[in-house]
């Protein structure tokens, strides 16, 4: 299983093999005051081939402060089911597309944060946010939302 995309974002969606992305490429948030929440989503793309399928993953999604604290993370688990039940044409690779919250974490204060993806325990990929004190732009439709 390789991690093909994860890419910070205001709003993302998974269905099927479709991963939709809107406002994507966060990499920096401002909020009125601190602690304040992160208030965005990861999208991720897994690559997945034959040794992949009929078997349980773990994925999870830790932001990490400056100093490498954990200051809040997303765990979960996933079934692929058996390869007999998928049929994928040779030299292609399914694509398993996920859309997961970090809206919630709270972050304790202004600062450079990684938000670091771990596939069955190994990590696969970090991406990092400036999040900045400063008045929140409003993001269309969702007044009070800053990315």
């Amino acid at each position: 299983m390789k991690l093909a995309t994860a890419l910070l974002c205001d709003f993302a969606s998974a269905r099927g093999s479709v991963l939709t992305i809107v406002g994507g490429g966060v990499n920096q948030v401002l909020r009125p005051s601190y602690p304040g929440p992160l208030g965005v989503m990861i999208a991720i793309a897994l690559e997945v081939e034959d040794p992949d399928y009929g078997r349980r993953h773990m994925i999870k999604v830790a932001v990490r402060s400056e100093d490498g604290q954990v200051v809040g993370d997303v765990t979960g688990g996933f079934d692929l089911g058996r390869v007999e039940d998928i049929v994928i044409p040779p030299r292609l690779k399914a694509i398993v597309p996920m859309a997961i919250p970090l809206g919630l974490i709270i972050l304790p204060s202004p600062g450079v944060y990684d938000v670091v993806v771990y596939l069955n325990g190994r990590k696969a990929k970090a991406v990092s946010v400036l999040a900045q004190q400063g008045p929140a732009a409003e993001s269309p439709g969702v007044p009070g939302e800053s990315h």
